[in-house]
């Protein structure tokens, strides 16, 4: 399967990570290559390739995205040579190493206020705004457990069923290094009735699936609603939601 794609700044390491990932959890690899804007990734044929999003309910889904995760979960410390692409064009310059979430987190805090700001009439109180984007900020910063490569898209969209000995299969990363409890959050974000009804159970669910914290699970969804009001249809709510349940 033949990948041409955009090489835009969030997808920047995809084909690092799927080499770092191969035999966890992840399509493999055969080749990529880079040139000027455009990737190039050559990635085995996963069949029958039917995405998680057109499978089971929601909560067997849960279980999948939990699964999965647990598998791909490699500590940083681990990552030397992930980078070392045997099979990539000679000519290609060489991967840069992977990113931290807490400069992705700055840059996409820095957006939500500025969307926050223009939002006429208000998207969420001003308090919990700057609170939910100063946890945004400073979550990945204060993380002092393991350090470990995060897909940090991972959704029903972008989870395959194989018919080898892995069941699952991941595709589409967005690679960076930090919290492990970040990776959650997108597939929760994909559920929106769960989000919108309970979002402090569903978090607690996913932690547990992913062998998580739950307190620090629940804070980052807080933070990712935060900062995702406006752009995405139920965080607002959520946000809401896990702020008069006490998420702080």
């Amino acid at each position: 399967m033949l990948k041409v794609a955009w090489a835009h700044e969030e997808s920047r390491d995809e084909a690092a990570g799927m080499r770092a990932w191969q035999g966890l959890g992840a399509a493999q690899l055969l080749r990529s290559e880079r040139r000027g804007d455009t990737a190039a990734l050559l990635m085995e044929h996963v069949r029958p390739g039917v995405p998680l999003a057109r499978c089971l309910t929601w909560p067997e889904r849960d279980e999948v995205a939990a699964a999965v995760l647990r598998r791909l979960r490699v500590p940083a410390d681990e990552l030397l040579g992930a980078d070392d692409d045997p099979v990539a064009d000679s000519t290609a310059p060489a991967p840069p190493s992977f990113r931290p979430l807490a400069d992705m987190c700055a840059w996409w805090a820095d957006s939500a206020a500025r969307r926050h700001a223009e939002a006429v009439p208000s998207l969420l109180p001003s308090g919990l705004v700057e609170h939910g984007l100063g946890l945004f900020r400073a979550l990945p910063r204060d993380w002092d457990g393991e350090q470990t490569l995060l897909v940090t898209d991972l959704n029903p969209g972008n989870i395959l069923t194989h018919d080898g000995p892995e069941r699952w299969l991941m595709i589409d990363p967005k690679p960076y290094i930090g919290d492990p409890h970040y990776d959650v959050l997108q597939h929760m974000l994909n559920d929106g009735e769960r989000l919108v009804a309970d979002p402090g159970a569903f978090a607690d669910r996913m932690a547990d699936l992913a062998r998580l914290d739950r307190r620090r699970t629940r804070r980052w969804l807080l933070a990712r609603c935060v900062q995702e009001a406006g752009e995405f249809g139920d965080a607002a709510s959520a946000a809401l939601r896990l702020a008069a349940d006490g998420v702080e």
